[in-house]
């Protein structure tokens, strides 16, 4: 059972009075005839990944020592051979740190803890909500935020500002536009103006049909020249064999895709076979983040040069040389499939098919075409990329398996339910006053679960009463809905 807690863990941090019975699985049962408050054991904790640190009482990701889970320094997060095992972090060898800073005078106390990504005193969920927790086993990671919404926005961002050419962005977001989905998913946003507003959704179905696109639609022109050299060095090889600079950068995001699937399987994934795919998608989104900063030192250097030639052309009153423009993008060449593992077509199918006329007649309306020239601000500068493959997020992925170990499948550690939780808080936020929202937002949800637990017979055995005339209504409820005809309403 998923419990949502909502503002809860914040509100206990800052000390606030919270009702525990009504805000956790919990309630008062008679054990040998003795009244005895009884809480269901929670098996853990999910949220984002900065929030998640807080409520386990560790220091954030911008720390020293910013991982809840082992000891790798911040600087060293895009370590992937890492191990994770010999300086990880336990639960008692915690709790023993912190004890033995609390000995200490209280500024030598905090310099101790800072000094191993701590806070200095337990967190609030430990004191108030479940003493037993294991502050480093039970607060969970969230694949969906780490994958999608930190990974993959950004691999979504290399693409469309330091990747392709900026004559064929149009092109590719139209490829978005005609790529026919499996019933039930929505069309994808226009990627040049609103990928910053995608939600988790659009998001993970972007992460599949990526790959599918690129595989259709992208050619080695489309491609900036310096990223064509830098793919070229880094599949060498591979090249050698007869693979394209194009298929070799829609690999990327295939393997990306591939481990982003089976992470969020709902199935039991084979635990080696997890390790090796996610392991292999982290060094593919750090060889992007490397190919991308790369291109961008080799266009700094070749726009410095082209300046220079200008220059010396000037003053020499000699013409500067010409430089040829990239080629208008052809219609998308082939259609692609995608099925499921059982190979059933029905269960899943995408089709990325040739625009037709009708497409370039709705360019006015949808931005999807070449009038669309209003584009998102830049996401990732120079500096960015040249960090991303040291993100916290990348080294959460060597956390996984272990949590899919833990857990079954990293399936059940999902915050698709926080996420649309959230939709009930941000209503009631608008008529709450700018005076303690978290605690107003604490009360109107004890009232709804009250209301849910008396509807579920929680209280039958403490109060019978109320709970049997709340039965009543119920039933009541239930007939005069069966009587009324509501078609004539």
């Amino acid at each position: 059972m998923i419990n949502t807690i909502g503002p809860a863990a914040r509100a206990m941090e800052q000390g606030k009075r919270m009702d525990i019975r009504t805000s956790t699985a919990s309630g008062i049962l008679n054990v040998k005839t003795a009244p005895t408050f009884v809480v269901g054991f929670a098996l853990g904790f999910t949220g984002d990944l900065a929030e998640q640190n807080t409520s386990a009482g560790f220091l954030k990701f911008n720390a020293t020592v910013g991982c809840r889970n082992c000891n790798i320094l911040t600087k060293n997060m895009g370590n992937l051979d890492f191990d994770i095992i010999h300086n990880g972090r336990f639960h008692f060898l915690t709790e023993f740190d912190r004890q033995k800073a609390l000995n200490m005078p209280k500024s030598k106390g905090l310099m101790y803890t800072r000094s191993r990504g701590m806070h200095l005193n337990q967190p609030a969920i430990q004191r108030f909500l479940s003493p037993s927790v294991d502050l480093c086993r039970m607060f969970v990671h969230a694949a969906a935020h780490s994958e999608w919404q930190g990974l993959l926005r950004n691999a979504v961002d290399v693409l469309f500002e330091h990747a392709i050419q900026p004559s064929v962005i149009h092109s590719l977001a139209k490829a978005f536009h005609v790529c026919e989905l499996p019933a039930g998913w929505g069309r994808i946003q226009n990627p040049i103006r609103h990928r910053n507003s995608w939600g988790l959704q659009e998001q993970g179905r972007v992460c599949i049909l990526l790959p599918l696109i690129l595989r259709t639609w992208l050619r080695n022109t489309y491609l900036r020249a310096e990223i064509v050299e830098c793919l070229q060095t880094e599949f060498a090889a591979d090249i050698e064999d007869g693979l394209t600079p194009a298929d070799a950068f829609t690999s990327i995001y295939a393997s990306f895709a591939q481990a982003s699937c089976l992470i969020i399987s709902s199935s039991r994934p084979d635990i080696v076979e997890l390790e090796a795919a996610i392991t292999k998608g982290r060094r593919m989104f750090q060889m992007l983040a490397r190919i991308a900063s790369d291109a961008n030192s080799l266009r700094d250097t070749r726009t410095k040069q082209i300046r220079q030639e200008r220059a010396m052309a000037k003053s020499t009153g000699r013409k500067p040389p010409k430089r040829g423009r990239p080629k208008q993008p052809p219609p998308l060449r082939n259609t692609v499939t995608a099925t499921t593992s059982t190979g059933d077509d029905e269960d899943f199918c995408v089709i990325v098919r040739p625009p037709t006329e009708s497409d370039s007649e709705s360019d006015d309306g949808d931005g999807f075409g070449t009038r669309a020239t209003k584009s998102t601000r830049c996401n990732l500068t120079k500096e960015s990329v040249a960090k991303m493959g040291s993100r916290p997020n990348v080294h959460m992925g060597l956390h996984m398996a272990s949590y899919a170990r833990w857990y079954s499948t990293m399936w059940n550690l999902n915050v698709l339910i926080l996420e649309h939780k959230h939709k009930t808080f941000k209503a009631d936020v608008l008529h709450a006053n700018a005076h303690e929202p978290e605690l107003q937002l604490l009360q109107k949800e004890n009232v709804r679960k009250t209301i849910r637990f008396l509807l579920g017979g929680t209280y039958e055995q403490d109060y019978s009463w109320i709970t049997r005339i709340i039965g009543d209504i119920q039933d009541k409820y239930i007939k005069f809905c069966c009587m009324v005809d509501w078609s004539c309403h």
